[in-house]
């Protein structure tokens, strides 16, 4: 997620003036957040996950967003590589569906 995004998220939920710092990956803000920096607009599929975080508002439903699972096209058909890409997929689906945000 570039800043502009995350910044545009911040300014919905009305906490955009109050950024601390800024990161440029999940994990530099899931990080700084499990340090006690303040709390931060993580995907849900990352931070249900974390049994220390409270979740502190509403999950936001985005269905413009995606995530992409990239192999080079040479091994994306390798029974090895596959069976990487079937697993997360099938796991990405289900923690859709646990976390309730399939539209």
């Amino acid at each position: 997620m570039t800043w502009r995004a995350y910044e545009a998220i911040l300014q919905e939920i009305g906490i955009a003036e109050q950024v601390a710092i800024q990161q440029a990956t999940m994990t530099g803000l899931l990080t700084g957040v499990r340090s006690g920096l303040g709390i931060g607009a993580l995907p849900c599929f990352i931070a249900e996950g974390e049994d220390d975080l409270i979740r502190c508002m509403r999950p936001r439903a985005e269905p413009d967003r995606w995530i992409w699972l990239l192999t080079h096209e040479r091994v994306r058909h390798s029974p090895p590589v596959r069976t990487v890409v079937d697993f997360l997929y099938e796991r990405m689906k289900r923690r859709v569906r646990d976390l309730n945000l399939a539209h």
